[in-house]
């Protein structure tokens, strides 16, 4: 089986990061002009949730090799054995940015895991067509290390 490694398009990431880099500008560094005691409390509360969830949702990655998957995030490594994956299915959802698919492993025992580095919304147009043949390159892998 060949490895291979699925992350978000140069293009994904930056349709994220231009909006909550300037969000974070005006919501952290105006308030220094009024209060220092405000823009500290706009700080953490914005800073914490928009840390803990941005970095993994972006830089994370999928890795496909012959025993599971490698999940990495810059927060977290994790491996899923292949028979430890039950299925494969693609999550639909529609939301601020518009429709968007991630790709779900569902586990034997445990909540089902996001996998980090395949996801896709409809306005990214090359991305979301593109996204259908990655899942279905990782269904074909799981389903012929499980089969043999």
């Amino acid at each position: 089986m060949v490895t291979s490694r699925f992350t978000l398009s140069r293009h994904q990431r930056r349709r994220t990061e231009i909006p909550v880099a300037i969000g974070t500008v005006v919501l952290c560094g105006l308030p220094w002009l009024a209060d220092w005691r405000l823009a500290v409390f706009l700080t953490v509360i914005w800073l914490l949730p928009v840390l803990g969830t941005i970095p993994p949702a972006l830089y994370g990655s999928t890795e496909v090799t012959g025993e599971g998957l490698r999940l990495r995030t810059p927060y977290r490594r994790r491996f899923l054995a292949w028979q430890q994956i039950t299925d494969i299915t693609v999550r639909e959802r529609d939301g601020k940015g518009g429709p968007r698919k991630h790709a779900v492993a569902h586990r034997a025992t445990g909540r089902p895991v996001v996998l980090p580095g395949l996801r896709a919304y409809r306005a990214e147009g090359e991305e979301w067509r593109d996204f259908d043949r990655r899942v279905n390159t990782l269904r074909v892998d799981w389903h012929l290390a499980t089969t043999t």
